[in-house]
């Protein structure tokens, strides 16, 4: 199969582009997805058989999101879709309005709230869309995470401080869902091979959801030692989670995430310098 991948810098591109290349055959490209004209050009000259797009505008905690995010996000999506490629859509649980408290929200539950930052609300637009398509599998990650993840994400940072004898730093606590990256192949291999008999739209979460403070602790005990955990602030500050019902009647085996944390650990303790 020919699949066209973007956003191959990010997370998901290092994590997955490698292993989908051991089946397939996957190319990823630095051009302007939300051009109209080069989007069209790049169909014109390629034959692809699947999309699977991961490329966003914004999203960071690094700096404030802009009205360009908004229109890039959006443009991107329908100059891809609109190619009518059987195509991936990874989203984001910012379409559910991620100012106020997100906890154990399912699909039947999105569009009761309209985001109003610039990220989230693209999201939220870009859900309709897929609703609208027949080619278009949304899949929503509420975190994702891997080797790969962000050296300041909250799993990678912790389990490192874990192996370098650290104190676990949480800001504040909060119920929080977070996916596997192992997981989520799981995912991509199932909807590659069956996409027009699987939902058009599903939450990627685990079945429990769990607070930060109970993360740490799966961190805190990956050896035969304990690590100090440190809770910045007191109280809970605003949830971030979804019902896996949905997802779970597409009965996939899945490490659940005490496994891919270990599995993470494990990684760092191979490829530490």
């Amino acid at each position: 199969m020919k699949i066209l991948f973007t956003g191959h810098k990010g997370t998901l591109g290092k994590e997955l582009i490698p292993y989908l290349k051991q089946k397939h055959d996957v190319y990823f490209y630095d051009i302007n997805y939300s051009s109209v004209e080069n989007v069209n050009q790049f169909f014109r000259n390629h034959q692809i058989d699947f999309i699977i797009h991961s490329a966003i505008r914004g999203g960071r905690r690094v700096r404030e999101d802009v009205v360009e995010d908004l229109y890039n996000n959006v443009m991107m999506f329908e100059c891809l879709a609109s190619q009518e490629i059987p195509m991936i859509n990874f989203c984001s649980g910012a379409s559910y309005g991620r100012k106020r408290d997100i906890t154990n929200v399912d699909e039947k539950d999105f569009g009761k709230i309209i985001p109003d930052d610039y990220y989230g609300l693209s999201k939220y637009l870009i859900t309709h869309r897929s609703r609208q398509m027949m080619n278009v599998y949304n899949l929503r990650f509420f975190n994702v995470f891997g080797p790969e993840s962000p050296k300041n994400m909250f799993t990678s940072v912790n389990i490192m401080n874990y192996i370098n004898k650290k104190e676990i730093i949480i800001f504040k606590d909060k119920l929080m869902d977070f996916f596997g990256i192992d997981d989520t192949k799981k995912v991509v291999d199932l909807y590659l091979s069956k996409n027009k008999k699987l939902p058009k739209e599903v939450n990627l979460v685990y079945n429990k959801d769990y607070y930060l403070s109970e993360i740490a602790e799966m961190i805190n005990n990956l050896s035969d030692y304990r690590v100090p955990i440190n809770i910045l602030e007191s109280g809970y500050d605003k949830s971030y989670s979804a019902s896996g019902y949905e997802f779970s009647r597409l009965n996939i085996e899945l490490d659940g995430i005490n496994t891919s944390i270990k599995k993470c650990y494990q990684y760092y303790l191979n490829h530490a310098k």
